[in-house]
């Protein structure tokens, strides 16, 4: 995608193996070159502060995931978005959640099942995801990451494990035996399948055996039972993880954190993080790298009346085109067939 100002809707799918898309593997190509990219990666690289202003819509997650650095954080107001946009790319992601009931003055306020959660994120980060989290979030302490990641483990396919022996590890550590998994940290196991509905994570896994050996891993639909991709490891959130006052600052490699909002992360925690901090805001700074984008909030409701409104944005705007992302095939051939009545090509 050049440079110009462009609109971005990101209506993405993943393939049935859990594979990044071709689709969305071109929109990432598009933007490994592109400046916006450049300067980011070498802010990350080189621990330095930078802005890219005018940063609307999947702006951000493409520049990031096109960019290949990890940061050492990103912090977000809204974390299951980033979340979803940049799986829909291809990067391993987490959430750090939030704690429901946390008092700094009262430790058993918290709930237990948000500790397991906040331990299993950090699992998940140490093992090479991309961790988000809220500026709220970032403020909350957890658990001793050294410590999480020693009892964590780590399952791939071909590894040999007694699938009862696990299951009954995983109970050891919090997770409730049930004869279905429905919620965030049940187990249940029925001859060679171990289904695992980990703390973090939207949907359950499925570990089939073959006698002890881990024949494959797949993440399915609680509800239809039905897989919905294919996976290379699973990361079981580490037992005994009690309450935990270790500050996440101290817990983070080295590096700059990403911010995405138009104002510093520093500015709204009462102690200073000590990071350089890239923010992709969405206001135009004085100084700031221009991200060259525009809102879509005109583009919003109803489909044929944003699509006039994209027709009429894009004739406004010198050299600017869009790229238009649907869920399946399905929809992309609908969405075509809308195109074309609105005389885009």
């Amino acid at each position: 995608m050049p440079a110009q100002r462009v609109q971005h809707a990101t209506l993405a799918w993943r393939e049935p193996d859990g594979t990044t898309p071709g689709r969305m593997r071109t929109l990432v190509d598009r933007y490994r070159d592109d400046p916006r990219t450049l300067a980011l990666a070498g802010a990350l690289r080189a621990d330095a502060a930078l802005v890219v202003g005018a940063c609307h819509g999947a702006l951000a997650a493409v520049l990031l995931a096109a960019s290949g650095v990890r940061p050492a954080l990103l912090v977000t107001h809204d974390p299951g978005r980033l979340a979803e946009d940049l799986e829909e790319l291809g990067v391993p992601v987490v959430v750090l959640p939030e704690l429901e009931r946390f008092s700094a003055d009262d430790e058993a306020s918290a709930d237990a099942t948000g500790w397991q959660r906040r331990a299993a994120a950090l699992e998940a980060f140490a093992n090479g995801s991309w961790l988000v989290a809220s500026p709220a979030a970032t403020a909350q302490p957890v658990p001793d990451l050294a410590e999480t990641v020693s009892r964590s483990r780590v399952l791939k396919p071909g590894q040999t494990h007694d699938p009862q022996a696990l299951a009954e590890r995983l109970v050891e550590g919090g997770f409730r035996m049930v004869t279905a998994v429905e919620a965030r940290g049940e187990v249940a196991i029925r001859g060679g399948i171990l289904d695992i509905f980990p703390f973090i994570g939207e949907q359950p896994l499925r570990i089939e055996f073959f006698g002890d050996q881990v024949d494959s891993i797949r993440r399915f639909d609680p509800f239809s039972q039905e897989s919905t991709s294919r996976m290379d490891e699973a990361v079981l959130a580490a037992p005994g993880i009690g309450l935990a006052t270790r500050d996440l600052w101290s817990q983070l490699p080295p590096g700059p954190i990403v911010v995405l909002g138009d104002v510093s992360l520093r500015s709204r925690l009462a102690k200073d993080h000590g990071r350089a901090e890239v923010r992709l805001a969405r206001q135009l700074e004085t100084g700031a790298t221009d991200g060259e984008t525009v809102g879509v909030e005109r583009l919003r409701g109803d489909l044929r009346k944003g699509l006039a409104e994209l027709s009429a944005l894009l004739a406004e705007i010198d050299g600017a085109r869009a790229i238009l992302l649907a869920r399946s095939e399905e929809a992309a051939e609908e969405l075509r067939a809308h195109i074309g009545d609105a005389g885009l090509t």
